[in-house]
């Protein structure tokens, strides 16, 4: 893709579709002050064609550190998330975990707004640093995106914390196995409550 090579420099990963349901009107504002901080972008994904130009000009404006490819290739796609270092995830609803689920068996850290459907899946690094595998950001404004760039632009300078953070997405367990296991102690937990009224 062009990009220039810096190990020092965290490459973030964008597959979504290219418009505003999907944060993109936050993200658009985000992007050039992400990119002034030191970080590869790819964005992937079909879109808003008035979204598109814009991604295209700022393209143009950092060579080498972003990338816009539109349409969605699921080969290219998985290939891409296997080697970015981060996914970000700027929607401010997802109903699903699958995509987070997904980067994490490649070892990509998911990088999210702190939103229903993904609060269980994505424990912030930051704040919690021995069992946290990905990055949140809690204001959804694109100071607030911002925000969470820099924080996971600290924790990659660190390389054995983003090894252990790697490795926490590696070993994250989706199965309907490990579900069924949470699910069973819950109910348990609850079942003894009642039981002691």
């Amino acid at each position: 893709f062009h990009l220039d090579k810096s190990p020092r420099t965290p490459v973030i990963l964008v597959l979504e579709r290219f418009d505003t349901d999907n944060g993109f009107d936050i993200l658009v504002d985000a992007i050039t002050p992400m990119l002034e901080r030191n970080v590869q972008l790819v964005m992937m994904g079909p879109g808003q064609p008035e979204i598109i130009e814009r991604l295209h000009m700022i393209e143009q404006t950092f060579p080498g550190r972003c990338k816009v490819i539109e349409g969605y290739n699921v080969h290219a796609a998985h290939q891409i998330l296997a080697g970015a270092d981060a996914l970000l995830m700027p929607a401010h609803n997802y109903t699903t975990h699958a995509l987070a689920a997904i980067a994490m068996r490649y070892g990509t850290a998911p990088f999210c707004f702190q939103t229903n459907g993904l609060e269980d899946t994505v424990i912030d690094a930051t704040e919690n640093p021995d069992t946290g595998n990905g990055f949140t950001f809690s204001q959804f404004t694109a100071e607030g995106l911002i925000k969470g760039v820099d924080r996971l632009r600290e924790a990659y300078k660190h390389p054995n914390e983003w090894k252990d953070l790697v490795l926490r997405c590696l070993n994250a367990d989706f199965s309907w196995d490990a579900c069924a296991k949470e699910y069973l102690k819950a109910y348990r937990r609850v079942t003894r409550r009642v039981r002691g009224r």
